[in-house]
């Protein structure tokens, strides 16, 4: 069994917070990436991560986690994210407010450990070897290691999310 994801056990965000969690300011916008899948190629699903509101920063703050790099809410359009890791943060913190119907994929790349220190993205299935798979449901918290190559497969409408970046797993 690998360490990929927990589902946690935490206070859902209350509506009022959800209603006004997206700010106009834009943190990243990830544009679509083409990848070879089953002799096609394909292209991954765009992601827009917005700045959350201050009162829902303080309430994740307050009842979630104290400490952290980053808090956004992410829109991702598209029926699949392309497998990576992630630089930036080893744990991302997720809460679905629309998981899009997908769910969420880990995978090891032939001839490499499954947990990686760095950023990779693949952009071939051929190279990689699917380990575990989950949905997600919404109103949810979970932790993902994102040091595991993930996505998100099989999305029919927009996935929109908190996430909360982190450098270690504070729910160990």
């Amino acid at each position: 069994m690998y360490l990929d994801i927990k589902f946690l056990n935490l206070p859902k965000i209350p509506d009022e917070l959800l209603a006004s969690a997206k700010t106009p300011e834009i943190i990243k916008d990830c544009a679509s990436i083409q990848y070879k899948r089953a002799n096609s190629v394909l292209t991954s699903a765009t992601t827009v991560d917005y700045k959350v509101s201050k009162e829902l920063e303080q309430w994740i703050q307050k009842n979630i986690c104290e400490k952290y790099n980053q808090v956004s809410i992410r829109y991702t359009e598209g029926s699949a994210t392309i497998p990576q890791t992630d630089i930036d943060n080893s744990y991302l913190l997720v809460y679905n407010i629309s998981n899009g119907s997908g769910n969420i994929e880990f995978w090891q790349q032939w001839g490499h450990g499954v947990a990686r220190d760095g950023k990779y993205v693949i952009d071939d299935y051929e190279k990689i070897l699917r380990i575990d798979q989950y949905e997600t449901p919404n109103y949810c918290w979970y932790i993902v290691n994102n040091k595991i190559l993930n996505n998100v497969e099989n999305m029919k409408f927009t996935r929109i999310n908190v996430q909360v970046n982190l450098n270690y797993n504070p729910f160990e």
